[in-house]
């Protein structure tokens, strides 16, 4: 019987985007170096991480988002309106008495929305160029979820005074990304030396769901909307 069993031996193997930034990247993202430094050390890591994705058999590759500051950073950089020097505070909270004595922020992320945004730059301008000429084979570059940016750009008394609430700023934050995407297509930046790129929206906001804040939060929210 155990013979005329038959089992593919094709395994996928992929991973999320995101590698950790070595330690003299970071140093030299926080060192105030030259512009044209900074991206020749990016440069250096981006081009070992692609070689070891091909040692180790992946055959979609990423830069692993090192440039970046944060994995929402591709957009906030690209995109004027935003203050970085407000944030949102979140913190996980798994019961009240645990809440008075301490909480963890889930993420030091920060960017809060003062005015109209506007995009200045393509989204991936800085990603894109460098990987589609040195990876070894078909791509994939990431963006984060249009979802995530209202939980964490969104603060009232603020915002609100741009976008009336959570749902004005996903909707406007998701004609950019459309419109990205859409030029990226039609431009055919996705296709180099017919290989095909593969575009992941990243998005962490289910999460909030085994949070009671975050719970609350989206609660509100949704009630908000249908009034």
């Amino acid at each position: 019987m155990g013979k005329d069993l038959h089992m593919s031996s094709l395994i996928r193997a992929d991973h999320v985007g995101s590698l950790l930034r070595p330690a003299d990247l970071l140093r030299a993202r926080t060192s105030h170096i030259a512009p044209s430094e900074l991206e020749a050390v990016e440069d250096h890591h981006v081009f070992r991480v692609l070689q070891r994705q091909k040692e180790i058999g992946l055959d979609v590759f990423t830069d692993g988002e090192l440039r970046r500051t944060n994995f929402m950073s591709d957009f906030t950089e690209a995109v004027e309106g935003f203050d970085f020097g407000d944030a949102v505070p979140r913190k996980w909270k798994d019961d009240d008495e645990k809440a008075q004595q301490s909480a963890a922020n889930v993420s030091s992320i920060n960017g809060i929305v003062t005015s109209t945004l506007k995009q200045r730059q393509p989204l991936t301008g800085r990603e894109l160029p460098f990987l589609r000429e040195h990876a070894p084979g078909p791509i994939k570059i990431t963006l984060p979820s249009a979802t995530q940016f209202p939980a964490i750009s969104f603060k009232y008394g603020i915002t609100d005074a741009i976008y009336h609430d959570p749902f004005a700023l996903l909707h406007a934050i998701t004609a950019i990304m459309a419109e990205d995407i859409s030029t990226l297509a039609n431009q055919r930046y996705l296709v180099s030396a017919n290989r095909c790129a593969a575009l992941q929206l990243l998005s962490r906001s289910q999460v909030d769901y085994v949070d009671r804040e975050g719970t609350a939060r989206r609660s509100c929210a949704d009630a908000h909307r249908l009034s």
